[in-house]
């Protein structure tokens, strides 16, 4: 479960008429991370790992894709903007 988050967005379901997309910078059983949950929060999935960065992501800001499925922006603080599918 989500228990802590700094930022969180809604992005496009897989569907038309599917439940949207959430994605948080936060912790998931005691995991900081970046998180995708394509079930309305009831499951998360990490999306990030050490080898692509973001291991400080209490200054990061993620902001779902309203029209392109799984797809994020992740604002990193002062590192620049990434985008991932």
């Amino acid at each position: 479960n989500l228990s802590e988050a700094w930022s969180i967005s809604v992005g496009a379901a897989a569907t038309l008429r599917g439940t949207p997309t959430l994605f948080a910078a936060g912790v998931v059983s005691n995991v900081y991370g970046i998180f995708r949950s394509d079930n309305g929060g009831s499951t998360w999935t990490q999306i990030n790992d050490a080898a692509h960065g973001f291991l400080s992501t209490s200054g990061v800001i993620v902001c779902g894709d309203p029209r392109i499925y799984k797809r994020v922006y992740i604002g990193s603080g002062g590192r620049g903007i990434f985008y991932g599918n």
